[in-house]
């Protein structure tokens, strides 16, 4: 059966993808896809079926896109939580049909029959994030399966290419060599409940380096757009307060607006959402008790060609590229689970 594409209606990226059978998708039917999602950032594939389907099978398809990676598998842990973190990171990973760690991630407010958390967020709100988000080096693209209690939520997406194409050459000129200072902060994504063995995942996931990132960048598929790490921004580097609270208000209050941003809210329980992690945004809203997804966060090297890098200017280009490759070079020596 061929496959249907869709545009989001009154938008220049997102589409939506209907006719996939996950049991019998092909190679070339999923290369197909995976060309859609260089072009259009954001790919809702809906309703997938096969709600049994282990983790195994999840994560097969991905790897044909790139590898299933997270920063922490290459940051030194201390000693003083990690074996709170290894202990967590098992509970919230999903298994495979045999018992192993996969590497997915379970996004769910359930709870155990001890009362432990057994997803990365609370139930509730999640703000405007990107995943690694006020890292240098943040993982390009995020896959989210739904499983379980979708359909009176929603995952939503601030596109920061259209907003990018619509600005002035002047403005685009002003920010071309504009850099965020970026800091873990505890509550700005999941405000409602976030208990403190998630904030451990949380924290590593977001921002551990407290790194400098340049705002322009380009996603895999080599389309502009600005990467704007709400959930940990802290200023604008070599800029005054005045300076810096100045312009994050003119790109907040021009950014999330309804022309850049887009709220899908789930039709089935098995809608598979893939989404760029780059030059976008994603938020949750709505009813998100008894909801789980499956989360992986991966790179694309096998569908954009294996040598992206989002940045321009210098040093962070360069910095970038140098810790691409020590990942790549350690990619079998990782210390701790894919997730």
């Amino acid at each position: 059966m061929a496959i249907k594409v869709t545009d989001w209606p009154g938008y220049s990226y997102g589409a939506f993808i209907d006719g996939v059978d996950l049991k019998t998708l092909d190679k070339e039917q999923w290369m197909e896809i995976a060309d859609v999602y260089l072009k259009k950032l954001v790919v809702v594939i809906r309703d997938v079926g096969w709600p049994e389907m282990p983790a195994e099978k999840y994560q097969d398809f991905i790897k044909q896109w790139g590898v299933i990676r997270s920063l922490d598998m290459f940051r030194e842990m201390p000693k003083e939580i990690e074996e709170d973190y290894l202990d967590v990171l098992n509970r919230f990973n999903v298994k495979t049909s045999d018992g192993h760690s996969s590497h997915v991630l379970r996004v769910t407010g359930k709870r155990d029959e001890l009362n432990r958390t057994t997803g990365i967020f609370s139930d509730g709100e999640l703000r405007w994030h990107a995943n690694e988000g006020g890292s240098l080096n943040h993982g390009p693209g995020v896959s989210l399966l739904g499983r379980t209690g979708m359909k009176k939520s929603s995952t939503g997406f601030n596109i920061s290419a259209q907003w990018w194409e619509d600005q002035t050459e002047d403005f685009r000129s002003e920010l071309w060599d504009v850099v965020t200072e970026n800091k873990y902060q505890p509550y700005r994504i999941n405000p409602e409940n976030l208990d403190p063995q998630q904030a451990v995942i949380v924290n590593r996931n977001q921002c551990v380096e407290n790194d400098d990132i340049p705002l322009v960048a380009q996603s895999p598929g080599g389309i502009m757009g600005i990467h704007y790490p709400y959930a940990t921004f802290a200023k604008f580097k070599n800029m005054t307060k005045k300076e810096s609270d100045k312009l994050h208000s003119a790109i907040t209050e021009s950014l999330f607006v309804d022309k850049y941003t887009y709220d899908y809210w789930y039709k089935n329980d098995t809608d598979w959402l893939l989404f760029d992690n780059s030059i976008c945004l994603h938020r949750r809203i709505g009813e998100t008790k008894n909801r789980e997804c499956w989360r992986i966060q991966h790179t694309v090297d096998f569908i954009d060609g294996g040598n992206y890098n989002p940045y321009f200017i210098e040093p962070y280009k360069t910095m970038h590229a140098e810790n691409t490759k020590y990942m790549k070079a350690r990619y079998d020596e990782a210390s701790y689970a894919l997730y």
